[in-house]
């Protein structure tokens, strides 16, 4: 197309629905690929293991990203109510075993800590506590 040439608004809009189409797509190809790449993960020792950790962490986190770039550029206005709470029911869903099991690892650790160190490990040391008005240390052992 030359400089001269003008486009319609619509044309405009179908051109950006087109690369968007195209974009969605790519996206979907990297997420199947990384899916694949999981479960062909066949962890035999620590390090597979951890490699294997890793390599979900990565997958998630970039696709958390990819969330959070729609979500700030309002992209999800477009969706509709029963779209946006069937996301919402998922991710829901998903977030709360994600957090539950970030929670029953580190008191996990906690404890191992704690015991190491002869603290009598509790409950109490590792859940429950009211937050304090003492800045927390920003240091994680999981």
């Amino acid at each position: 197309m030359t400089e001269e040439e003008e486009i319609t608004p619509e044309e405009f809009i179908k051109r950006a629905k087109m690369q968007v189409i195209e974009g969605n797509k790519k996206w979907i190809n990297m997420l199947e690929s990384n899916l694949k790449f999981i479960d062909e993960i066949n962890p035999q020792d620590r390090l597979d293991y951890i490699f294997g950790v890793e390599v979900i962490v990565s997958s998630l986190m970039m696709s958390l990203q990819g969330w959070v770039k729609w979500l700030n550029f309002k992209n999800m206005r477009t969706f509709k109510l029963e779209d946006i709470k069937e996301i919402y029911e998922i991710m829901k869903e998903l977030g709360k075993v994600w957090l539950q099991m970030d929670i029953h690892i580190t008191n996990k650790k906690t404890m191992e800590i704690e015991k190491e160190l002869g603290i009598e490990p509790t409950e109490e040391s590792t859940k429950g506590k009211k937050p304090s008005k003492e800045p927390k240390s920003r240091i994680y052992v999981a």
